[in-house]
């Protein structure tokens, strides 16, 4: 009875494969734009198998960045807090690891996002922005300049 169910199983994943190469589409937040339902927008779903390393173990998943040449996953249920670089198809490159409260170091991960050629990680404990190469390599910290009585819980770069 389990092999029949494992071969049915197969069976179905096989049949499953896309038959068309996947379509990228790219959606604009327009609030004055004509309104779409998101399901209706999503035509393709894919997944994609991450290399698993002592360092890219991925707990659980809350959200993840894209790179030029891959992705990121900020790994933050268990300390050190760390972010996990993949490359497109998965493969793991390298580790973000720079966790303490020491000058280029961060004391949690609230925000992580790529722009101009950099992984910028927001801290809202060590009150800054840190800087990365798409390799991981730390470049500098940027102060947010948040005192110290406000708690900095999320930040975005704006456009």
């Amino acid at each position: 009875m389990k092999q029949v169910f494992v071969l049915s199983l197969f069976l179905c994943c096989l049949t499953l494969q896309a038959q068309t190469p996947p379509k990228f589409e790219r959606f604009e937040i327009d609030i004055d734009a004509r309104r779409t339902n998101f399901f209706d927008a999503i035509e393709h779903i894919e997944i994609t198998r991450l290399e698993e390393t002592k360092n890219s173990l991925v707990p659980s998943m809350r959200w993840y960045f894209k790179t030029p040449n891959g992705f990121g996953i900020p790994i933050k249920e268990d300390k050190p807090y760390t972010v996990a670089l993949f490359d497109t198809n998965g493969n793991y490159k390298n580790v973000i690891n720079n966790y303490g409260q020491g000058p280029n170091e961060y004391i949690n991960i609230n925000d992580v996002w790529f722009h101009d050629g950099k992984i910028e990680l927001f801290s809202g404990g060590a009150r800054g922005i840190l800087r990365y190469s798409e390799e991981g390599s730390y470049i500098e910290t940027l102060k947010a300049g948040i005192e110290k009585g406000v708690y900095g819980g999320e930040m975005m770069p704006y456009k």
